[in-house]
């Protein structure tokens, strides 16, 4: 019965706005792809005044919200990342929602779907054997990630407003906003929003604070998810060596370029 703002710790994390090299996010002009790349970003924390109540108003909205025991004995809030196979009392398996924030729910997948944590879906899919993809995106007055990085569906901005909205809203991503990536000479600790990474090459969301490694960004622009910023002057080449296959002229480019920007700052 505790209320979600008392019971949240938010992580902090490590941000790399203005480093490195840029990129813009890509929003298709088809209708029909818009479409599929059209989500519903679903309120669970401003419409509740106890935990309890969070849970309950996310399973009427469709959303699998759980309070579940860690092995280092925390009990967070969260859903389900369904493409971890790993324990589930680790914190990796998990999107938490400790901030003002929205679910976003991609859709159903069927519970025994390549990939997805049998044993989670075992016990979480619905009558018809199905389970939901969902995340968790920050819109809070620090990390307003919803805010920026994406749009209703009619392309309007996202406003405080929106975050009353009963049973969720469709979004996609803003074409205007830009994400960033950098490289170091050797493995970084990094604190994400959600948790504690280590890697030598990460990208920064719309806000700066850091995500992915190289072989998520290089997924990202071969899939055309993110493109070449036009205001960045490195930006073109360093996607021209990705779709190329010329990883390490990439990764020298990205390296040299984020030496430069903490340089200058």
């Amino acid at each position: 019965m505790t209320k979600p703002s008392d019971f949240f710790e938010p992580n902090q994390a490590d941000n790399i706005k203005g480093k490195g090299i840029s990129f813009i996010q890509v929003v298709p002009t088809d209708k029909e792809a818009l479409a599929k790349v059209t989500y519903t970003a679903v309120p669970v924390f401003t419409n509740a005044r106890t935990i309890e109540e969070m849970v309950r108003l996310g399973k009427r909205d469709g959303i699998n919200i759980e309070t579940v025991k860690l092995d280092d004995g925390e009990y967070p809030t969260v859903v389900k990342n369904i493409w971890d196979q790993g324990p589930l009392d680790s914190a990796k398996g998990y999107f938490e929602i400790d901030k003002p924030c929205v679910v976003m729910n991609y859709g159903k997948y069927d519970a025994n779907a390549p990939y997805v944590n049998q044993e989670w879906a075992k016990d979480n899919q619905d009558s018809d054997g199905k389970i939901t993809d969902c995340a968790v995106v920050a819109n809070s007055d620090d990390v307003a990630i919803l805010k920026k990085s994406y749009v209703h569906s009619d392309g309007d901005r996202i406003d405080d407003k929106d975050m009353h909205r009963w049973g969720g809203f469709p979004v996609h991503k803003d074409g205007n906003a830009t994400v960033n990536a950098v490289a170091f000479e050797t493995p970084q600790k990094l604190n994400t929003l959600e948790g504690p990474i280590e890697t030598d090459v990460t990208m920064g969301d719309v806000e700066g604070y850091v995500y992915n490694n190289f072989k998520e960004l290089k997924k990202q622009i071969i899939k055309n998810k993110i493109a070449a910023n036009p205001d960045d002057p490195n930006s073109q080449a360093f996607v021209d060596l990705i779709k190329s296959g010329k990883d390490e002229e990439a990764l020298a480019l990205l390296k040299k370029v984020t030496a430069e920007s903490y340089d200058a700052a």
